[in-house]
């Protein structure tokens, strides 16, 4: 690449009026993957674009720029400004729901072929699980539960979790559901820690997560 056209780049980059994180959250959310964000570093004076892989990078982005936007409203007192914000976190919870579907499409693979089928099916098998396979098996289901996004608060998310471990315990669970419920603990524990100890959603609906929560809370 020539001086000149390093330049151009590096001057797009910048951008006029928005800072560099702005233009790849908007990215983002305007393309999806195709245009996600990535780290922006040097190798012998040239502009490398580096692809975010960890695992639920994208789910954490958007659970973060939800609980922001959140919080935006919540400090607004502007009707027009609380209605566009309230539009960007419908875009950001679908965006996080997919996100979520891509990361259990890519865990799924992991598991042996007869969980697969299971999981397809929505069955669980009778038989002991291998602790190797339950492992794995927990992993898929410890991805963050973004349909809570805008129901519950952080602190109702670890009291779901709290639950989720106590019914794993259960003795008449089998192998499958004990996995499935720890894995599903450490998802919401996951998705509060992302959004951070002090959010709160902004008037959420009823629901049967509220509900359980509050059951929680009152005990």
């Amino acid at each position: 690449m020539s001086r000149k056209r390093e330049a151009r780049a590096e001057f797009s980059l910048k951008g006029r009026g928005r800072s560099l994180e702005d233009r790849r959250e908007a990215d983002y959310l305007q393309g999806g993957r195709k245009n996600a964000p990535s780290d922006i570093t040097h190798c012998a004076g040239r502009l490398l674009m580096v692809r975010k892989s960890e695992p639920e990078y994208y789910i954490q982005l958007c659970a973060q720029k939800y609980a922001q936007i959140t919080e935006n409203i919540a400090a607004s007192s502007s009707a027009d400004e609380i209605t566009e914000m309230k539009s960007k976190l419908t875009l950001i919870r679908e965006a996080a729901l997919e996100e979520a579907k891509a990361e259990r499409r890519c865990r799924i693979w992991k598991l042996p072929h007869f969980l697969r089928d299971i999981i397809d099916r929505g069955g669980a098998p009778e038989k002991p699980i291998l602790r190797a396979d339950a492992l794995c098996l927990i992993d898929f289901f410890a991805v963050p539960p973004t349909g809570t996004l805008g129901l519950l608060s952080s602190p109702q998310l670890d009291h779901l979790a709290d639950m989720c471990e106590g019914w794993s315990c259960a003795s008449n669970l089998r192998d499958y559901e004990t996995a499935r419920l720890n894995g599903m603990a450490i998802g919401l524990r996951r998705l509060a820690e992302y959004l951070g100890p002090l959010h709160r959603p902004y008037e959420p609906p009823k629901s049967l997560h509220g509900l359980l929560c509050g059951m929680r809370q009152t005990k």
